[in-house]
């Protein structure tokens, strides 16, 4: 079996996240758990999951990268549209800075760059 990326679409390196999901998991599968560390790339991800796939996992773990970017108003609004998909179906309960790349100052609050 070839490696592949996991990706929002397939080509010859990587292979499109739903297909992997349905192609992997059985479709009783309610109790999975997926880790999503792809320096950056965890938004387009996010976005392309379906929500019939989404529901096949139980807990998330997720690092988001680009924290600097939110105050860039196109980035801010892609990374609020992954929370409010992601808060459809879990809830947050552990969030731990990662402290390789200092924090950001956005309107008044100061958050870590890497989550």
């Amino acid at each position: 079996m070839k490696k592949k990326f996991i990706k929002s679409y397939s080509v010859d390196q990587s292979i499109d996240v739903n297909s992997w999901i349905e192609n992997s998991a059985p479709n009783a599968a309610k109790n999975m758990i997926m880790q999503i560390d792809i320096e950056g790339g965890e938004y387009e991800l996010l976005h392309a999951i379906t929500e019939k796939n989404l529901d096949k996992f139980k807990i998330l773990v997720i690092e988001l990268h680009n924290l600097t970017a939110v105050n860039n108003q196109v980035f801010h609004k892609y990374f609020i549209s992954c929370l409010k998909k992601i808060k459809k179906n879990f809830d947050v309960f552990y969030l731990h800075p990662n402290n390789c790349c200092g924090v950001s100052n956005f309107q008044g609050i100061v958050f870590p760059n890497i989550l």
